[in-house]
């Protein structure tokens, strides 16, 4: 059985959960965004905060800023992760969300309507060392000459790697579909990544007269917000993610091995 513990109301805005982290301290972060909930709230960008309870979850500190997201829904464009390692970034907390100004506008709210929009979009990944008070310069992370950046997530295994893991146009395009899933780590608890190594051994490209079908894909080009990354206790990533190479969407999972070498 459950029982309501708190109800957390930042704003008059709405907000989009993300999943909850139990920190290396025990307490209880949640990480949240806002966005507008009605035409009169016309912000164009999205902001991403994390809010703390030492107490399990019956009382929280107030939100802590992280980041702006250049749109007005985040949508699956933020995820959180920390490190219970025993190694040197034990307690660090990570964030990643889309940067740039490539992604879902309104153009209509009745009936809401969103389409693709902007030039460029790829993932900024920060740290945080005082359970989310403060936030690190953000790094980027995509295949340098592809298109926009989607859907990023991330993982610390127990040996302590970051694994962050996102989908990847193969090209710039208004209207985009076709995607590969990408991978890269990092070993200095952030501060540099890996060269990004792609996940999928095909490029999914969904079936146009498919999608038109389903009410559902017909403005969700990828599939919907369908991704996730976890690490095994050998600290071997395991890969997620929705792809369409054979026309139809299906999940799709690779195990990923980083050498510490």
């Amino acid at each position: 059985s459950f029982q309501v513990a708190s109800r957390i109301s930042p704003s008059n805005l709405g907000a989009q959960p993300r999943e909850p982290l139990i920190l290396a301290d025990g307490s209880l972060l949640i990480p949240f965004a806002d966005f507008p909930a009605g035409a009169e709230q016309s912000l164009t960008a999205s902001r991403m905060y994390v809010i703390r309870s030492e107490d399990g979850g019956r009382v929280f500190d107030h939100p802590h800023f992280v980041a702006d997201v250049p749109r007005a829904f985040p949508g699956g464009g933020c995820a959180f992760a920390t490190d219970l390692s025993d190694g040197p970034f034990r307690g660090r907390i990570y964030a990643v969300w889309e940067s740039g100004d490539f992604g879902g506008r309104i153009v209509s709210w009745t009936p809401r309507r969103r389409e693709e929009s902007g030039t460029r979009r790829e993932l900024s990944i920060a740290y945080s060392t005082n359970n989310g008070r403060s936030w690190s310069a953000p790094k980027q992370v995509a295949e340098p000459g592809l298109g926009p950046a989607f859907m990023g997530c991330a993982a610390v295994a127990p040996n302590g790697t970051l694994g962050a893991l996102w989908i990847q146009h193969e090209k710039y395009e208004t209207n985009p579909r076709s995607y590969r899933a990408w991978f890269a780590a990092s070993t200095d608890g952030g501060d540099t990544f890996t060269p990004a190594q792609a996940v999928s051994s095909a490029v999914s490209i969904p079936d146009r007269r498919q999608m038109e079908k389903i009410d559902y894909l017909r403005t969700r080009y990828r599939g919907g917000d369908y991704i996730g990354l976890a690490a095994a206790a050998d600290s071997v990533f395991n890969a997620v993610w929705a792809d369409a190479r054979d026309g139809a969407f299906r999940i799709f999972h690779a195990p990923v091995r980083v050498s510490l070498k």
